[in-house]
């Protein structure tokens, strides 16, 4: 979303805990921590979550075909937190198809949706400026780029630009809003 901006670790923690479900906050933390887009969080099936063995997968894999552009699938490495909070959700869950399912069951929930939950999180919280499901992406954008000492190939690899001037973002890369 152009003109979502990131945000810093207070307002990443104010927001988190504004959240009210445990669904929405695992929404954020994987939008924050893989810089997937909202599509393509919302895309993800309880099945990409499982290997054979049935053991959840270190790595959250978002198939081709639900990737912005189709060009290929992206694949990022999970946390021992983030597999955590994963299993603790599918335990206490009744989502059988996708992650993020509806309470109509139906599919997974909206675009429309997650934004809401996140634009009522950020209001409640007091944060001003243009927050929504973007930012989540625009924050692992703005840590990856200072963490690599400001490298934008460095940065361009962790989102999955295809290429390098899509990265070169001014929100992010310097700060701007």
């Amino acid at each position: 979303m152009i003109g979502c901006r990131p945000l810093s670790d207070l307002e990443v923690n104010l927001l988190s805990s504004k959240l009210t479900s445990t669904r929405d906050k695992l929404l954020f933390a994987l939008g924050i921590n893989t810089g997937f887009r909202i599509t393509e969080l919302l895309s993800i099936k309880t099945s990409d979550l499982y290997e054979r063995t049935g053991n959840l997968k270190t790595e959250l894999t978002v198939q081709r075909s639900h990737m912005k552009g189709k060009y290929a699938s992206r694949s990022v490495p999970l946390s021992k937190a983030l597999l955590n909070a994963l299993q603790a959700y599918l335990y206490q869950t009744k989502a059988t198809k996708y992650l993020f399912q509806s309470r109509k069951g139906l599919g997974a929930i909206s675009r429309i949706q997650a934004y809401r939950a996140i634009r009522k999180a950020a209001t409640l919280a007091g944060l001003t400026g243009k927050v929504g499901t973007h930012s989540s992406r625009k924050t692992l954008a703005k840590r990856a780029y200072e963490d690599s000492g400001k490298d934008l190939v460095v940065t361009q690899k962790i989102l999955g630009h295809k290429n390098i001037n899509s990265t070169n973002y001014p929100s992010y890369v310097e700060g701007g809003s």
